[in-house]
């Protein structure tokens, strides 16, 4: 028995020896020759230096992961058109935008757990066919955030493309002059110019420490624990010290609506708020023993609050990271007037 009980040892060992060089292998494989990379990544590495309390082991592990990252920023150029409802170019739309992108912040400190990605804002305007570009810029991802012009309206998009093969292996945007992605605006008094239609693009950078944030739906402000006046609160709680040996760790998120309440939706258009329904406080809880457990949670509600006064629909999405860090995206097409109907197509993240 204790021969067959050290063979099996042997052989789990054996396993995990292979397996290990073979990722070693893979890493080692990964690492792309500094020509190779664009001036920006090569001016960084010239100017990094070694800090004292890191070992060279550990640094140059370091390096050859930011060389691995960044080498996965492929150069982004984005072709795009607005219309209005009649399929008509529209000239002078403001589009704005990110591009997220691998960043060598982390390297100021490669022992301590921080985002190694980046948000580079853009904005551009349509010309008199209604195109816009992007470009200049090196990323894994653009996302369309606003559209606006004077008397128009438009979805509250929240919609990204893949631009990094590196990065992704499905679904990655490829730019073709002559075939942009096509965003469409309403007039306003197609949708109801009597309408005080409101749209706001909320971002929160927080802790998963049950800290509560208190949002404004009109205003697109978010405070944490004042006596300004907010329409929800929401409080995410991870316990990422207890991670299970995948990196999977228990984690919830609640929101409380001010004298009202949420109804979840999967309904792709906001035109009309329901009339009743509404429930809160809203709890979801993400357990790490869950096979389909992500640190991610996307959501699409109706809300209403202030007793009624204020309808809106919001795509949620919220991410609580391993290192206690919380991200939270809301986009929302509100209507403080009263009135239940919210006058415009809603869009929301694919």
């Amino acid at each position: 028995m204790r021969r067959h009980a050290v063979i099996r040892c042997f052989v789990v060992l054996s396993l995990l020896l292979a397996t290990c060089q073979t990722w070693a292998e893979r890493n080692v494989s990964d690492i792309p020759d500094e020509s190779t990379l664009d001036e920006d990544t090569r001016a960084v590495l010239n100017k990094l230096k070694r800090p004292a309390d890191v070992k060279p082991e550990a640094w140059k592990s370091a390096l050859d992961r930011y060389k691995i990252k960044m080498s996965r920023n492929a150069k982004v150029q984005f072709f795009g058109k607005v219309v209005d409802s009649d399929m008509q170019p529209l000239e002078g739309v403001q589009v704005s935008g990110f591009v997220r992108s691998y960043d060598s912040a982390y390297l100021n400190n490669p022992a301590a757990i921080t985002s190694d990605q980046k948000e580079h804002e853009w904005a551009v305007t349509t010309d008199k066919k209604g195109r816009f570009t992007v470009r200049g810029l090196r990323g894994l991802s653009l996302h369309i955030r606003k559209l606006e012009k004077e008397g128009f309206l438009a979805p509250a998009y929240d919609e990204y493309f893949r631009i990094s093969e590196k990065q992704f292996r499905k679904n990655v945007y490829k730019a073709k002059e002559d075939h942009p992605v096509v965003f469409k605006m309403w007039t306003k008094d197609k949708v109801g110019a009597d309408i005080n239609l409101i749209q706001k693009a909320i971002k929160v950078n927080g802790q998963s420490d049950g800290t509560e944030y208190r949002i404004n739906l009109e205003t697109g402000t978010c405070e944490v624990k004042n006596d300004a006046p907010f329409d929800i609160a929401i409080r995410i709680q991870s316990a990422r010290s207890d991670a299970d040996s995948k990196g999977k760790y228990d984690w919830s998120f609640s929101m409380t609506a001010v004298e009202g309440g949420f109804v979840a939706t999967d309904e792709l258009h906001a035109f009309e708020a329901p009339e009743n329904g509404y429930v809160s406080p809203f709890t979801a809880v993400f357990l790490s023993a869950d096979e389909k457990w992500s640190r991610k949670d996307q959501r699409t509600f109706y809300v209403q609050t202030r007793k009624g006064a204020l309808h809106a629909k919001i795509n949620l999405i919220i991410y609580a990271y391993g290192n206690g860090k919380t991200l939270v995206r809301i986009n929302s097409v509100a209507s403080s007037t009263g009135s239940r109907n919210l006058g415009k197509p809603f869009t929301i993240n694919k």
